[in-house]
């Protein structure tokens, strides 16, 4: 999705991605929502990889750019789309070394992220300011908040978004949920 205003002179735009991370489970349908409820495309984003012109959740390719680093790992089967995100992502090892995932050109703005990982995790941080710690969960079954997900607000500045790893920790998937501010909303609804 693309949310786009003119306001005085410029133009206030943003998007919005569905990225599942790790080689094992993949192929999440555009009608699943994950705990943010943002339906649409889908990318299976493998580790150590990069990808430029990643494709937003309205399925059109954009400028932004992922490096996704860390080691690909799995825990048995995915049977339901909870599963499909959960079961697989990128780890964090003393061989392979920390998860790094960045994205460049994203537009400037606010933007909500939401993470995934069924076990619990312990030193994540985005831009330099430290996530909340999942207490772990199903593997099969988004829980509460703060269980195999959370989200955290932040606010892009220069194009980049960045999630480090300083631990042992895995990361499964994100998706990126620009905000749309408040002037875009209104005239969103402006007849």
């Amino acid at each position: 999705m693309v949310g786009l205003a003119l306001i005085g002179n410029s133009a206030i735009a943003g998007e919005s991605f569905n990225l599942d991370f790790g080689n094992s489970f993949t192929g999440l349908p555009g009608t699943y929502g994950a705990a943010s409820g943002q339906t649409g495309t889908w990318i299976d984003v493998l580790a150590a990889t990069s990808t430029a012109n990643l494709t937003n959740v309205s399925g059109q390719a954009t400028s932004v750019s992922i490096t996704l680093s860390g080691d690909p790992t799995a825990a048995g089967s995915a049977t339901t789309n909870d599963g499909i995100l959960l079961r697989d992502a990128v780890a964090s090892s003393p061989f392979g070394g920390p998860i790094s995932v960045t994205l460049t050109a994203l537009p400037d703005g606010v933007y909500d992220v939401y993470y995934y990982f069924y076990g619990a995790t312990s030193g994540l941080s985005m831009n330099s300011v430290a996530m909340a710690n999942l207490a772990g969960g199903s593997a099969d079954t988004l829980g509460n908040e703060g269980t195999n997900w959370d989200v955290l607000r932040t606010t892009v500045s220069g194009g980049a978004l960045s999630i480090t790893a300083s631990g042992s920790d895995s990361l499964s998937g994100i998706q990126i949920v620009f905000v749309p501010p408040p002037e875009l909303i209104f005239l969103d609804g402006f007849e």
